[in-house]
């Protein structure tokens, strides 16, 4: 995949603007190429990084599909936004 140099310069600006925000745990994740390509147009297209869109995803879908052990566990109090 080519980027040119105003895309990669803005994916720079991003990076840098959403790791000023918040100091965050860096999470390496595989995927297939498409979901890969997808992830990358929804960030262009919808002006979010890439992580916002995964980290959004995450915590709107985890506690559907693992209910139960979130609530076992207690681990809806890690959900929670840090201040």
């Amino acid at each position: 995949m080519l980027v040119t140099i105003v895309e990669s310069l803005e994916l720079n600006r991003r990076y840098e603007h959403s790791m000023a925000r918040k100091k965050k745990s860096e999470l390496r994740l595989y995927v297939t190429p498409s979901l890969d390509r997808l992830l990358k147009t929804l960030s262009g297209l919808s002006d979010q990084t890439v992580s916002s869109i995964v980290e959004d995803t995450l915590r709107k879908s985890l506690p559907g599909k693992y209910k139960d052990l979130m609530e076992t566990h207690n681990l809806e109090k890690l959900l929670e936004e840090e201040g």
